[in-house]
């Protein structure tokens, strides 16, 4: 089941380790690509013009929880 929070994402083959798995440290780049997607869908705004009314998102803390591997096909 989706919900409007989710976003679809292409693996590129660059983003793959040795494992044949995403790597770790593009998982965070996805959580970005994510947020202005989101911003555009969901509350029909850019992250532009969310930036020019004066808000802004910051991250304190970051804590993945790797369920499964993400490869590409």
């Amino acid at each position: 089941m989706t919900t409007k929070f989710d976003t679809e994402i292409t693996v590129r083959p660059s983003e793959i380790d040795i494992n044949r798995h995403v790597h770790q440290s593009v998982y965070l780049d996805y959580i970005l690509f994510a947020r202005y997607d989101q911003m555009k869908r969901c509350y029909k705004m850019s992250m532009e013009d969310f930036f020019k009314m004066g808000y802004s998102w910051t991250t304190k803390t970051v804590n993945l929880k790797f369920n499964k591997p993400i490869s590409l096909g």
